[in-house]
């Protein structure tokens, strides 16, 4: 057989080189998604969280006729929700004289600081469901609404 004869196998380095182009731009765009998409899915433990403590406290005013924050070992109480990524507070309302009212309450969900991710997101609810959120400025910053994705909710 002649050398000219012989035939070719394998990938030329230009075929090569295009393949690498193609995935660095798949993942140029995927990975920021990607990383979208787990912030996403970590906010929803504090709107998730002060909903359904919103309910307890509506609950515990239905039977007492005022509201009461979550204290630790206390039965009494609504209990305080269990969250992953974000830390929880309750605060009741004050009057004109500035005395603690309990026929209010703000329920608010701060970001961890260990959690690069929601470190910058703050969740507040209060007794008449108002709900408004603090983030990131290129996820909306200051909104009088739960912030859900970039750009706001």
């Amino acid at each position: 057989m002649s050398r000219t004869s012989r035939l070719q196998s394998g990938f030329t380095l230009i075929e090569i080189m295009i393949v690498v182009i193609i995935i660095a731009i798949l993942s140029a765009i995927a990975i920021p998604q990607y990383q979208q998409y787990i912030v996403r899915s970590k906010l929803t433990d504090a709107m998730n969280n002060l909903s359904a403590e919103r309910v307890l406290m509506e609950q515990y005013y239905q039977d007492n006729r005022q509201y009461a924050c979550p204290v630790a070992g206390d039965n009494t109480k609504p209990p305080a929700p269990t969250m992953k990524y974000f830390t929880f507070t309750c605060a009741l309302g004050t009057d004109a004289s500035g005395n603690a009212n309990s026929q209010a309450y703000l329920l608010t969900a701060t970001g961890l600081a260990t959690d690069s991710q929601v470190s910058g997101f703050t969740y507040t609810l209060d007794n008449t469901n108002a709900k408004a959120s603090v983030g990131p400025t290129n996820w909306g910053g200051t909104q009088a609404c739960w912030i859900t994705n970039k750009g706001g909710c």
